[in-house]
């Protein structure tokens, strides 16, 4: 576990954000190699290489951990407190929230989009 954090420290989780931006196979949906394998495989293989990581699915599972946290994280703002607490409005301080946007900006009110991005990766 300790070498797992060794590996996805913030700098390098920034870098792999702005790797992913690249890539519109990895996260928009109605991008023509969304649903091709091996280019969504050449992708995350290209991006480990960018970022000497051992290989592409370790830049699979952390990006799939982004974006379900992401997800989370939107879930926790849109949801509505009732009596008192009503006036609170959830913000989040997550520091990727901001910069993974980009991977939902196309699926604003469809949950359906975002189940497949999380699920499909």
């Amino acid at each position: 576990m300790a070498n797992k954090q060794k590996i996805w420290h913030r700098e390098r989780v920034s870098q792999l954000i702005e790797n992913v931006e690249l890539y519109p196979c990895l996260w928009q949906v109605k991008n023509k190699d969304f649903f091709k394998q091996s280019k969504r495989f050449a992708a995350l293989t290209q991006i480990a290489e960018v970022l000497q990581i051992s290989s592409a699915d370790e830049v699979k599972k952390k990006l799939h951990t982004l974006r379900s946290q992401f997800i989370k994280e939107r879930t926790k703002m849109r949801s509505t407190k009732s009596g008192s607490a009503a006036n609170e409005v959830y913000k989040t301080k997550w520091e990727f929230y901001e910069p993974l946007k980009f991977m939902f900006c196309h699926s604003t009110e469809s949950n359906d989009t975002v189940d497949l991005l999380v699920s499909y990766l």
